[in-house]
């Protein structure tokens, strides 16, 4: 664009003929034409930049998170309720939420997790099979990760027979 500005901008300096009228009036159309197209693409990057889940589909997507923290939450799963493509609905669920699905999704089964080992009713193998982690060393990793220590340390003081 700014090299068919130059040309433009000389062309135009030039005293005028027939053949540099038809050029300027050419390079004019094509220059105009290449703003309006930059600007365009420009605009549709912001655009999808700024885009957001609608409430109604976040709110439909975080109540099956919370009602099926057992099940598969994979993000083809949750792009599905949504009724998006998996990555359009990663990019949108970020933007809404300012974390990906697949963290919101283990947060919300560590808290959940953390809420049932704080009962004394379930072993921490139980409580990670309840909250749908695949294997008890996966919820004590996040458990670690985000909480900074390890699943049992919920546990009520006394229940020594359920911490394992």
């Amino acid at each position: 664009i700014g090299e068919m500005a130059a040309i433009f901008r000389r062309k135009c300096q030039k005293p005028p003929s027939a053949i540099n009228s038809v050029v300027v009036e050419t390079m004019g159309g094509a220059l105009a034409a290449q703003l309006l197209y930059a600007h365009a693409i420009s605009r549709e990057r912001t655009d999808i930049a700024r885009a957001t889940l609608p409430g109604t589909i976040l709110d439909r997507v975080r109540s099956h998170i919370a009602h099926n923290l057992d099940q598969d939450l994979s993000l083809a799963a949750l792009s599905r309720v949504a009724g998006l493509s998996p990555s359009y609905f990663g990019q949108l669920f970020r933007a809404s939420t300012g974390i990906p699905p697949h963290t919101y999704v283990t947060q919300k089964r560590i808290i959940r997790a953390r809420e049932l080992l704080a009962t004394g009713d379930y072993r921490v193998s139980e409580v990670s099979d309840l909250v749908g982690f695949t294997e008890p060393h996966r919820m004590n990793y996040y458990f670690r990760r985000y909480l900074s220590t390890c699943p049992s340390a919920y546990l009520p003081h006394g229940n020594e027979r359920i911490r394992q």
